[in-house]
Order: structure tokens, then C-alpha cells, then sequence
């Protein structure tokens, strides 16, 4: 998969493309038809896909002050589109310049940068200065253009509707069961392992600290986990916060994987999200937040069945 990543005036695909559009924000169960289809008209056709999205979700540029928005950090996002055997993946920069397109200007960038010849896109996608444009506007010009749209319909899920927004809410209340069943997969963060101040080592309890986006909208807390690492899943449990017994001030993902004793510092390891356990909170000793991990750990080795 080739990443292409800028302003939308300075990105050219000299090929002829199937062009899936939309956030894509966590890449769920109905990203994924939109894509997929992308792909298999390409593949049809003997095109190249191409998913056109951004990195943060579009209403974040409009909303400076907003935090704890985001569902999939970039580097997951790419890993999950790359996975759906797409060609050209384009992270367009939210700027000023094409949030303030008009619609007829974002067709014509289709066609004369992206080499546009189908589109493909949800029931609710919108486009172009102040959203002026919506699927009514594509179906009614984009042949004008000599390009042709796919839209995808509302997916549901157990008869529930699969939106990103729905998504969001069940992360940020620590509803990761939800948020699995939406997306169609389980939830996870990947990174590589950093030295923290190997606080949780001093209680008994070594961790594999990685750092995650300040704007990530998963719920503070403690998670019972399944970490992977050099092709094996272990149980583990996941505190997502700043640690406030020890006054920490940057957000990070510690993991305890159970009955595990490797060092895999600088190593890269992906944490799946499964159950919420509990709230992060201030202990008022040592002892007490001992005592809690304790009680943590019981609770997950009951879930695993070890």
C-alpha cells in the first residue's frame, strides 16, 4: 500500500482509481463494506483503490478545544486499511484550503488529481465548504465529470446502527464490549515499550508502558486485556490514565501480563481491550492500591480462567 499525505493540491495519482470516501474513524464494521467495495470494483475493473480520509476526525478542525475524540490513533488506522488489500491510502490535511472547497471544486480534484472513475461512500457522507455537498449533490454531478458513485447503505449491527459517533460514546464510558460488537473486532492500541519510572515493579507488579494519543476517547481505568507479543496472546490487565497515586502527569497505557516474566523493553506489543474493570482513582497508601492490583489480577485470572 502506497501512503500519500498533504494538501489536497499537491496530491496526484496518475493512475485510474475506485476511491472509498469518508473519516473512517476506527475503521468499524461499515467502514470496512465501503472500503471492501472500493476494493472489489477495483479489482473488477483492473483499477487501483484508494480510501481518501484525514488523521482526526474532520469536526476536530472546527472544534479546537475538543479532547478525547479520537478511536484509532494513525498508526492503527493505516495497519487495519492496509490489511483490506487497498492500494493508495491518503491522509489529506484539514486545512483551510479544502475545508473551504466547494463542491463542484472537490469533484474536480477527484478527477484531475486522484484520477477519480468511482466513487464509493455511506448514506450520510458530506463534503465540501459548510457540508454543501451531500450523496443527492454526487448523484446529480458527478457524471459530469465522468465518474460513477457507489453508496453504501446504513449497516446495523444486531439491529443497532454502527457509527463511529456510537463508538466514541461507548469507549469514552468504558463500554469496550459495545464499542467491540460496533467495530466488528476487538478494540487495541499497539506500541513499542517505553522505561516508565518502574513504580508498579516497586509494588510486585512489572508493567510494559506504552504511550497513546492525548486525544484517544477510551475512558480512564483499569481494563481486563489480552496482549500480544512475539506472535503469542497473553491475559493481562491495562490501566489507561496518570496513575494519581503517584501524581503522574502524561497519559499513558501500563499492562501487567499475567504469569509473565520476559523483558521486552523497545519491544512492540498490541493490547486488546475486553472488559472494563474499574475507574482510576487516588489510593491513600501503597498498601491500598496494592491490595486493589490484588484484587484486579483475581478478577482477570476468573475472566481467563487461569
Amino acid at each position: 500500500m502506497i501512503i500519500l499525505e498533504g494538501k489536497y493540491n499537491e496530491i496526484y495519482i496518475n493512475r485510474k482509481t475506485i476511491v472509498a470516501l469518508g473519516t473512517f474513524d476506527g475503521v468499524h464494521f461499515g467502514h470496512r463494506k465501503i472500503i471492501g467495495r472500493a476494493v472489489k470494483e477495483s479489482k473488477a475493473k483492473k483499477f487501483y483503490s484508494a480510501v481518501l480520509t484525514f488523521i482526526n476526525p474532520v469536526f476536530s478542525y472546527f472544534n479546537k478545544s475538543a479532547t478525547n475524540y479520537l478511536i484509532t490513533p494513525k498508526d492503527i488506522k493505516t495497519e487495519i486499511i492496509n490489511n483490506l488489500g487497498v492500494d493508495y491510502l491518503i491522509y489529506i490535511d484539514l486545512e483551510e484550503g479544502f475545508i473551504n472547497l466547494p463542491p463542484e471544486k472537490f469533484l474536480q480534484f477527484l478527477k484531475s488529481n486522484l484520477n477519480a472513475d468511482v466513487l464509493v461512500c455511506g448514506y450520510n457522507y458530506t463534503f465540501g465548504k459548510n457540508a454543501q455537498g451531500d450523496i443527492q449533490y454526487l448523484k446529480e454531478n458527478a457524471y459530469k465529470y465522468g465518474i460513477n458513485v457507489i453508496v453504501i447503505d446504513e449497516v446495523l449491527k444486531d439491529n443497532q446502527k454502527v457509527s463511529s459517533s456510537l463508538i466514541r460514546e461507548a469507549l469514552s464510558t468504558g463500554n469496550v464490549e459495545v464499542a467491540n460488537k460496533l467495530l466488528g473486532y476487538n478494540y487495541y492500541l499497539k506500541g513499542k515499550v517505553i522505561r516508565g519510572k518502574s513504580l508498579a515493579s516497586r509494588l510486585g507488579f512489572a508493567t510494559a508502558n506504552i504511550l497513546i494519543d492525548r486525544n484517544l476517547c477510551l475512558k480512564n481505568g483499569v481494563y481486563i486485556t489480552l496482549t500480544h507479543y512475539d506472535g503469542n496472546s497473553y491475559p493481562s490487565i491495562t490501566n489507561i490514565g496518570y496513575n494519581p497515586t503517584f501524581g503522574e502527569k502524561q497519559r499513558i497505557c501500563e499492562t501487567h501480563i499475567l504469569k509473565f516474566n520476559k523483558n521486552i523493553y523497545n519491544r512492540t506489543i498490541k493490547i486488546e481491550f475486553l472488559k472494563y474493570l474499574r475507574e482510576e482513582r487516588k489510593f491513600n497508601s501503597i498498601l491500598d492500591l496494592q491490595s486493589r492490583i490484588i484484587n484486579d489480577i483475581r478478577v482477570a485470572e476468573n475472566y481467563f480462567n487461569i
